[in-house]
């Protein structure tokens, strides 16, 4: 499941953009399926990332991790032409870091996180009755 739509695209692509970074066969149309499969990719990514808070996929999409799923979806279109603008570039890094604190829980998106699992496993130890000691060794 997706965190976005292609039709969400327009937040973060012009259409020149868009056809200039989703038209594979140069026939002057997007390449049907390119873009849900980079906002697939993209919400495979941030699954990846906050799955150490959250249960994933998420049942809602919060506003924020639309949003963040649209950027990176623009920088996975522009890595796959050539070396992307370094705006791009950082958008991307500081998406990844924002995931990064909404896992550690610093930033959060509305949703509640998953509940801390238990084993259920009670660990016990138990030792014989010491060899050595003040008692024992007192005529030594």
């Amino acid at each position: 499941m997706a965190y976005a739509v292609e039709a969400d695209l327009v937040e973060v692509l012009t259409p020149m953009q868009r056809l200039a970074l989703l038209d594979d066969d140069s026939d002057g149309t997007e390449t049907v399926g390119l873009a849900t499969l980079l906002l697939v990719g993209a919400s495979a990514e941030i699954d990846g990332i906050i799955s150490a808070r959250y249960a994933v996929p998420l049942t809602t999409t919060p506003a924020t991790i639309k949003h963040l799923c649209l950027r990176i979806a623009r920088a996975k279109a522009y890595y796959r032409r050539a070396s992307p603008p370094e705006t791009i570039v950082d958008d991307y890094a500081l998406a990844l870091e924002m995931l990064g604190r909404i896992a550690s829980g610093e930033i959060g998106i509305g949703v509640d996180p998953r509940p801390t699992e238990r084993s259920g496993l009670t660990v016990t130890m138990t030792s014989a009755t010491r060899v050595f000691g003040r008692t024992n060794l007192s005529g030594l």
